[in-house]
Protein backbone atom coordinates (compact mmCIF):
# COMPACT_ATOMS: atom_id res chain seq x y z
CA UNK A 1 0.00 0.00 0.00
CA UNK A 2 2.04 2.46 -1.23
CA UNK A 3 1.07 5.99 -2.78
CA UNK A 4 2.82 9.14 -4.45
CA UNK A 5 2.78 12.14 -2.22
CA UNK A 6 3.16 15.29 -2.80
CA UNK A 7 5.40 16.37 -0.04
CA UNK A 8 4.74 20.53 -0.38
CA UNK A 9 1.04 19.93 -0.34
CA UNK A 10 1.64 17.56 2.15
CA UNK A 11 3.95 20.05 4.45
CA UNK A 12 1.05 23.08 3.88
CA UNK A 13 -1.71 20.82 4.91
CA UNK A 14 -0.21 19.81 8.24
CA UNK A 15 0.48 23.21 9.21
CA UNK A 16 -2.97 24.23 8.57
CA UNK A 17 -4.09 21.25 11.13
CA UNK A 18 -1.66 22.49 13.51
CA UNK A 19 -2.52 26.00 13.30
CA UNK A 20 -6.06 24.62 13.93
CA UNK A 21 -5.37 21.86 16.97
CA UNK A 22 -3.24 24.94 18.76
CA UNK A 23 -5.29 27.37 18.24
CA UNK A 24 -8.19 25.01 20.12
CA UNK A 25 -6.02 23.80 22.98
CA UNK A 26 -4.21 27.22 23.85
CA UNK A 27 -6.92 29.79 22.89
CA UNK A 28 -5.85 33.33 24.07
CA UNK A 29 -4.98 32.28 27.63
CA UNK A 30 -3.14 29.50 27.93
CA UNK A 31 0.68 29.60 27.23
CA UNK A 32 1.88 26.06 27.53
CA UNK A 33 1.31 22.35 26.91
CA UNK A 34 2.19 19.71 29.70
CA UNK A 35 3.77 16.08 29.15
CA UNK A 36 0.75 14.04 31.01
CA UNK A 37 -1.50 16.26 28.23
CA UNK A 38 0.23 15.38 25.40
CA UNK A 39 -0.95 11.62 24.99
CA UNK A 40 -4.44 12.87 24.63
CA UNK A 41 -4.17 15.89 22.72
CA UNK A 42 -5.36 14.56 19.88
CA UNK A 43 -7.75 12.33 18.68
CA UNK A 44 -5.28 10.34 16.52
CA UNK A 45 -2.93 8.68 18.57
CA UNK A 46 -0.11 8.57 15.92
CA UNK A 47 0.22 12.15 15.78
CA UNK A 48 0.68 12.13 19.71
CA UNK A 49 3.04 9.33 19.81
CA UNK A 50 5.15 11.33 17.39
CA UNK A 51 4.86 14.75 19.01
CA UNK A 52 6.42 12.84 22.53
CA UNK A 53 8.97 11.14 19.91
CA UNK A 54 10.06 15.07 18.24
CA UNK A 55 10.58 16.32 21.75
CA UNK A 56 12.71 13.43 22.80
CA UNK A 57 14.81 14.18 19.79
CA UNK A 58 15.46 17.10 20.75
CA UNK A 59 16.39 16.62 24.11
CA UNK A 60 18.75 14.12 22.88
CA UNK A 61 20.42 17.02 20.65
CA UNK A 62 20.24 18.81 23.36
CA UNK A 63 22.69 16.24 25.63
CA UNK A 64 24.66 15.82 22.45
CA UNK A 65 25.47 19.33 22.60
CA UNK A 66 26.62 19.49 26.17
CA UNK A 67 28.62 16.42 25.62
CA UNK A 68 30.64 18.57 23.57
CA UNK A 69 32.10 20.75 25.76
CA UNK A 70 35.66 21.29 26.38
CA UNK A 71 35.51 21.24 30.01
CA UNK A 72 33.71 18.19 30.93
CA UNK A 73 34.01 14.15 30.44
CA UNK A 74 30.34 13.15 29.84
CA UNK A 75 31.92 10.13 28.56
CA UNK A 76 32.78 8.83 32.67
CA UNK A 77 30.60 5.93 33.29
CA UNK A 78 28.96 8.18 36.73
CA UNK A 79 28.17 10.80 34.64
CA UNK A 80 26.71 8.94 32.16
CA UNK A 81 24.53 7.45 34.25
CA UNK A 82 23.20 10.55 36.03
CA UNK A 83 22.78 11.88 32.61
CA UNK A 84 20.65 9.17 32.46
CA UNK A 85 18.78 9.24 35.32
CA UNK A 86 18.27 12.54 34.35
CA UNK A 87 16.27 12.06 31.33
CA UNK A 88 14.28 9.68 33.28
CA UNK A 89 13.14 12.53 35.73
CA UNK A 90 12.93 15.27 32.95
CA UNK A 91 10.57 13.31 31.02
CA UNK A 92 7.78 13.51 33.71
CA UNK A 93 8.23 17.50 33.33
CA UNK A 94 7.63 18.17 30.05
CA UNK A 95 6.57 21.95 29.29
CA UNK A 96 6.46 23.28 25.65
CA UNK A 97 5.41 26.56 24.91
CA UNK A 98 2.68 27.07 22.38
CA UNK A 99 4.74 28.33 19.47
CA UNK A 100 7.63 25.57 19.42
CA UNK A 101 5.06 23.52 20.06
CA UNK A 102 3.08 24.18 17.10
CA UNK A 103 5.89 23.49 15.39
CA UNK A 104 6.58 20.45 16.73
CA UNK A 105 3.15 19.51 16.01
CA UNK A 106 3.02 20.17 12.26
CA UNK A 107 6.13 17.76 12.12
CA UNK A 108 3.62 15.15 13.98
CA UNK A 109 0.86 15.40 11.66
CA UNK A 110 3.26 15.31 8.56
CA UNK A 111 5.19 12.07 9.90
CA UNK A 112 1.60 9.85 10.86
CA UNK A 113 -0.43 11.17 7.20
CA UNK A 114 3.33 9.73 5.87
CA UNK A 115 3.20 7.32 7.61
CA UNK A 116 -0.36 5.86 6.83
CA UNK A 117 -0.52 6.77 3.03
CA UNK A 118 3.15 5.37 2.16
CA UNK A 119 4.39 2.87 5.35
CA UNK A 120 7.60 1.63 3.24
CA UNK A 121 8.69 5.06 1.81
CA UNK A 122 7.88 6.53 5.32
CA UNK A 123 10.28 4.18 7.50
CA UNK A 124 13.09 4.69 4.17
CA UNK A 125 12.74 8.36 4.79
CA UNK A 126 12.87 8.90 8.12
CA UNK A 127 14.89 5.98 9.37
CA UNK A 128 17.28 5.50 6.91
CA UNK A 129 17.94 8.39 5.69
CA UNK A 130 20.67 9.25 3.21
CA UNK A 131 23.12 10.61 5.78
CA UNK A 132 22.89 7.77 8.14
CA UNK A 133 25.36 4.93 7.77
CA UNK A 134 25.12 2.79 10.22
CA UNK A 135 22.16 1.81 13.23
CA UNK A 136 22.17 0.18 15.90
CA UNK A 137 19.10 -2.34 17.52
CA UNK A 138 18.57 -0.29 20.39
CA UNK A 139 17.64 3.11 18.39
CA UNK A 140 15.62 0.95 16.16
CA UNK A 141 13.83 -0.53 19.30
CA UNK A 142 13.74 3.13 20.77
CA UNK A 143 12.00 3.98 17.28
CA UNK A 144 9.54 1.15 17.20
CA UNK A 145 8.02 2.67 20.65
CA UNK A 146 6.69 5.60 18.67
CA UNK A 147 4.51 3.45 16.08
CA UNK A 148 0.92 3.22 16.49
CA UNK A 149 0.29 2.36 13.01
CA UNK A 150 1.53 -0.69 10.76
CA UNK A 151 3.50 -1.28 13.29
CA UNK A 152 3.79 -5.46 12.59
CA UNK A 153 5.73 -4.16 9.27
CA UNK A 154 8.53 -2.74 11.69
CA UNK A 155 8.30 -5.06 14.42
CA UNK A 156 9.43 -8.52 11.92
CA UNK A 157 11.65 -5.77 10.53
CA UNK A 158 13.97 -5.91 13.92
CA UNK A 159 12.80 -9.20 15.18
CA UNK A 160 14.74 -10.14 12.30
CA UNK A 161 17.97 -8.43 13.09
CA UNK A 162 17.83 -9.27 16.85
CA UNK A 163 18.88 -13.10 15.02
CA UNK A 164 21.74 -12.12 14.02
CA UNK A 165 22.74 -11.61 17.95
CA UNK A 166 24.84 -8.27 17.13
CA UNK A 167 24.15 -4.42 17.88
CA UNK A 168 25.08 -2.17 14.82
CA UNK A 169 24.01 -2.92 11.72
CA UNK A 170 25.43 -1.45 8.06
CA UNK A 171 22.13 0.42 6.78
CA UNK A 172 23.35 -0.62 3.37
CA UNK A 173 23.10 -4.41 4.98
CA UNK A 174 19.97 -4.23 6.39
CA UNK A 175 17.64 -2.51 3.95
CA UNK A 176 16.94 -6.33 1.64
CA UNK A 177 15.33 -7.17 5.34
CA UNK A 178 13.16 -4.01 4.88
CA UNK A 179 12.02 -4.93 1.47
CA UNK A 180 11.25 -8.16 2.89
CA UNK A 181 9.20 -7.61 5.99
CA UNK A 182 6.87 -5.32 3.08
CA UNK A 183 6.21 -7.63 0.78
CA UNK A 184 4.90 -9.84 3.88
CA UNK A 185 2.61 -7.40 5.21
CA UNK A 186 1.50 -5.59 2.04
CA UNK A 187 -1.55 -6.53 1.77
CA UNK A 188 -2.04 -6.36 5.71
CA UNK A 189 -1.31 -2.73 6.14
CA UNK A 190 -3.53 -0.43 8.59
CA UNK A 191 -6.35 0.65 6.45
CA UNK A 192 -5.52 4.44 6.10
CA UNK A 193 -9.42 5.38 5.86
CA UNK A 194 -9.55 6.01 9.00
CA UNK A 195 -6.95 8.31 10.12
CA UNK A 196 -6.74 9.97 6.99
CA UNK A 197 -10.84 10.51 8.15
CA UNK A 198 -9.87 11.39 11.77
CA UNK A 199 -7.57 14.18 10.28
CA UNK A 200 -9.90 15.52 7.75
CA UNK A 201 -12.23 16.56 10.72
CA UNK A 202 -9.83 18.76 11.76
CA UNK A 203 -9.34 20.66 8.54
CA UNK A 204 -11.31 19.45 5.33
CA UNK A 205 -8.37 18.00 2.99
CA UNK A 206 -8.42 17.64 -0.61
CA UNK A 207 -6.65 14.59 -0.43
CA UNK A 208 -6.04 14.47 -4.44
CA UNK A 209 -3.53 17.56 -3.96
CA UNK A 210 -1.78 15.44 -1.37
CA UNK A 211 -1.65 12.17 -2.78
CA UNK A 212 -1.23 11.83 -6.58
CA UNK A 213 -1.67 7.89 -7.19
CA UNK A 214 -4.06 6.86 -4.55
CA UNK A 215 -4.18 2.84 -4.07
CA UNK A 216 -6.82 1.34 -1.74
CA UNK A 217 -5.55 -1.40 0.42
CA UNK A 218 -6.99 -4.45 -1.23
CA UNK A 219 -5.43 -2.74 -4.17
CA UNK A 220 -2.67 -5.11 -5.65
CA UNK A 221 0.17 -3.24 -3.95
CA UNK A 222 2.56 -1.40 -6.26
CA UNK A 223 6.38 -2.09 -5.69
CA UNK A 224 7.82 0.68 -4.44
CA UNK A 225 10.74 2.14 -6.67
CA UNK A 226 13.55 1.64 -4.17
CA UNK A 227 12.20 -2.21 -4.13
CA UNK A 228 12.26 -1.75 -7.98
CA UNK A 229 15.20 -0.58 -8.85
CA UNK A 230 17.61 -2.55 -6.53
CA UNK A 231 15.79 -5.86 -8.17
CA UNK A 232 16.97 -4.70 -11.38
CA UNK A 233 20.53 -4.06 -10.03
CA UNK A 234 20.65 -7.57 -8.67
CA UNK A 235 19.18 -9.48 -11.82
CA UNK A 236 21.94 -8.16 -13.81
CA UNK A 237 25.45 -9.86 -13.92
CA UNK A 238 28.44 -7.91 -13.06
CA UNK A 239 31.13 -8.07 -15.38
CA UNK A 240 34.06 -8.40 -14.52
CA UNK A 241 37.29 -7.71 -16.81
CA UNK A 242 39.31 -10.58 -16.10
CA UNK A 243 35.94 -13.10 -16.32
CA UNK A 244 36.40 -13.72 -12.93
CA UNK A 245 33.17 -14.09 -10.47
CA UNK A 246 32.62 -11.65 -8.20
CA UNK A 247 32.55 -12.42 -4.32
CA UNK A 248 28.91 -12.20 -3.07
CA UNK A 249 28.26 -12.27 0.13
CA UNK A 250 25.09 -12.50 2.03
CA UNK A 251 24.11 -9.67 4.93
CA UNK A 252 24.30 -13.22 7.66
CA UNK A 253 27.81 -14.01 5.63
CA UNK A 254 28.89 -10.34 6.49
CA UNK A 255 27.49 -10.29 9.92
CA UNK A 256 29.66 -13.86 10.66
CA UNK A 257 32.92 -12.43 9.16
CA UNK A 258 33.16 -8.98 10.27
CA UNK A 259 32.51 -10.86 13.93
CA UNK A 260 34.80 -13.66 14.04
CA UNK A 261 37.39 -12.99 11.28
CA UNK A 262 37.47 -9.15 11.78
CA UNK A 263 36.80 -9.09 15.25
CA UNK A 264 34.11 -6.23 14.45
CA UNK A 265 36.12 -3.91 12.59
CA UNK A 266 34.40 -2.89 9.73
CA UNK A 267 37.07 -0.66 7.97
CA UNK A 268 39.69 -3.28 7.79
CA UNK A 269 36.91 -5.85 6.78
CA UNK A 270 35.58 -3.42 3.58
CA UNK A 271 39.12 -2.76 2.42
CA UNK A 272 40.12 -6.10 2.68
CA UNK A 273 37.34 -7.67 0.80
CA UNK A 274 38.01 -4.65 -1.72
CA UNK A 275 41.29 -5.75 -2.30
CA UNK A 276 40.12 -9.57 -2.84
CA UNK A 277 37.59 -8.39 -5.45
CA UNK A 278 40.47 -6.60 -7.47
CA UNK A 279 42.74 -9.65 -6.98
CA UNK A 280 43.16 -10.89 -9.98
CA UNK A 281 43.94 -14.64 -9.36
CA UNK A 282 43.47 -17.08 -6.11
CA UNK A 283 47.60 -16.99 -5.37
CA UNK A 284 47.36 -13.33 -4.81
CA UNK A 285 43.95 -13.29 -3.23
CA UNK A 286 45.29 -15.78 -0.55
CA UNK A 287 48.73 -13.83 0.00
CA UNK A 288 46.43 -10.50 0.73
CA UNK A 289 44.47 -12.54 3.36
CA UNK A 290 47.65 -13.69 4.63
CA UNK A 291 47.58 -11.07 7.92
CA UNK A 292 44.35 -12.84 9.46
CA UNK A 293 46.12 -16.08 10.09
CA UNK A 294 42.74 -17.81 9.49
CA UNK A 295 42.33 -21.26 11.03
CA UNK A 296 41.64 -23.57 8.04
CA UNK A 297 39.96 -26.24 10.40
CA UNK A 298 37.81 -23.32 11.65
CA UNK A 299 33.61 -23.76 9.54
CA UNK A 300 33.68 -19.72 9.43
CA UNK A 301 37.22 -19.54 8.04
CA UNK A 302 36.42 -22.67 5.84
CA UNK A 303 33.34 -21.08 4.59
CA UNK A 304 35.52 -17.69 4.07
CA UNK A 305 37.99 -20.41 1.49
CA UNK A 306 35.10 -21.67 -0.06
CA UNK A 307 34.31 -18.11 -1.30
CA UNK A 308 37.48 -17.17 -2.61
CA UNK A 309 37.62 -20.47 -4.30
CA UNK A 310 34.07 -20.36 -5.61
CA UNK A 311 35.87 -16.62 -7.38
CA UNK A 312 38.18 -18.11 -9.20
CA UNK A 313 36.30 -21.42 -10.66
Amino acid sequence: MENKLNSVELELYSKKVARKLCSNFFGDAKQQILGKEILSFCSVQQINYFILKIIFQKWKEEVNHLKKSPFFNYEAEEVELAVANFANILSNYIVVKNVAFEQILATAVEEAMYLALSPYHYFKTYFFSADIKKITLNELREKQKYLKLNGAFFAEFVEKLETYKINTFFVSDIMGHLQESYYKHNASFDDYDETINQISRIVPMDFSKIVSDAKKKNDSAPTPLEIFENAKKEAQPVVSSNNINPIKLSLNQRIMFLKDIFKNDSEQMNLTMARLESAGNKEMAYKIIQYLNLDKENEVAQEFFDLIEAKYK
